[in-house]
This record gives structure tokens, sequence and C-alpha cells, in this order.
């Protein structure tokens, strides 16, 4: 988890106006899916905090692993060749199962990107994935069915796990449409969600509550948490 510098190689603008970078981070450790790293641009002195950076996108197997893409956005202001400081990998990530195994990926928002990295491990292992959403979502490979939120009852009782990634804000609305579908399978959810202080200092912005009404922070025991607990 000791800080260090990682390289912009590439700018990659999408459709709706947002920017991912391709970051090239010798000597430090990739972040699971769902795990997210602290990132601050020495170029811009004036924007002393640091932002929270995850890894978005199916990973690419002809690239070495300290070779990345993040998820969307990243700064307008960030550029290739821009040396980012980084700190982590912070947070929990994704549990990945072994075996090949169906997945169901439900993005309640424009998150598909963020659940990209765990859909890349389980095709790597001849598993099934499936995507739920109803916002707009990055191109996908065949390999990856992609369905409406409505039918996501359908692909929790096909599914073995379910990923889920939402934003803070949406964790109500999210809860409500997970509770209607009934049982569910080993299930555990991303929240998005400003993570300033980067889990050193406990500043509560991140701060939510548990099914039993305890307090979590999103940046030390997420921001991946098992559904039982939401």
């Amino acid at each position: 988890m000791n800080p260090g510098y990682a390289t912009i190689l590439e700018i990659q603008q999408n459709m709706n106006g947002t920017r991912q970078a391709v970051i090239h981070w010798p000597g430090g450790k990739t972040p699971l899916p769902g795990q997210y790293l602290q990132a601050f641009n020495p170029a811009e002195p004036d924007i002393p905090a640091a932002m929270s950076i995850f890894p978005g996108g199916l990973p690419d197997p002809d690239l070495p692993s300290d070779i990345w893409t993040t998820a969307p956005s990243i700064p307008l202001s960030w550029s290739p060749a821009d040396q980012l400081l980084l700190r982590g990998p912070l947070g929990n990530g994704f549990t990945i199962l072994e075996g090949p195994i169906r997945i169901a990926l439900a993005s309640f928002g424009e998150y598909s990107a963020y659940l990209l990295p765990i859909a890349g491990k389980i095709l790597a292992s001849k598993g099934e994935v499936a995507l739920y959403t109803d916002s707009p979502f990055p191109q996908m490979p065949t390999s990856i069915e992609v369905n409406p939120l409505s039918s996501l009852g359908d692909g929790i009782r096909w599914a073995d796990f379910l990923a889920g990634c939402t934003a803070l804000e949406r964790l109500p609305e999210t809860r409500s449409i997970l509770r209607k579908t009934g049982t569910l399978p080993i299930s555990e959810v991303l929240i998005l969600s400003p993570m300033p202080c980067g889990a050193l200092a406990a500043c509560g912005v991140c701060a939510t509550r548990s099914a039993e009404g305890k307090i979590i922070l999103i940046c030390e025991e997420g921001p991946v948490i098992p559904w039982q607990k939401l």
C-alpha cells in the first residue's frame, strides 16, 4: 500500500462525454475489482485533495498486469504522460469465486464499467456473465448478455453470484429493487461515494447505515459490501 508514481499512457473519451485513463504503475499492485486507489496529480498543486479511482472495463490479456484502465470519470485536466501519485489498493473488492460460475451484474445507474473487471475474471475462468441495467453501458463482448433491470429476478434465479454497483445516494432505491427480487444468491454491492480521506481520518463523508442500524464507512468497510449487511 506504499505510495508510488504511475504514468497516464492514454486518455479514452466515451460517447457520453466521460473519460477513462490507461495507467502504467510499475511496481504497484493492481487493485482487485471493486477496490480503489487515492490518486493525486502533482501537476495540479491547487487541487490538494486526492481523488478515488477504480479499475474499469474488461482487462486486456495482451497487456501486462501493471497496465490497466480506470473507470470513468477522470478529471478533464488529466492528460497523457501525467505522473500520478497513487496510494493503495484500498478497501474490500469483490469476492472472486473459484471455478466457472454464473454471475449476474446489476448496474443501478451508469456504473457498468465498474463491474467489468470482475466480469473479465469470470469469463477467463470459463464462467457465464449477464449484465442487468437500464442505463447506457460501454461496448460489450458478445459473451456478455445485456438485459433490463426489470428482468433481474430471472437473472438472480440463474446466477451463482450477484455483483451490483450503485451510488451512495441511490442506496435506498437499490435496496428496494433487490428486496423485491426474492432470495438472492451470494451477493455483494460496490457503493460509489466521495471518499476524501481515503480511510485515513474517518471523516464520515461516506457513512451509511447497515441493516442493523450500525454506521458503515464505505472507505473502510467497503467499497464492496456483502448484501446481508445492507
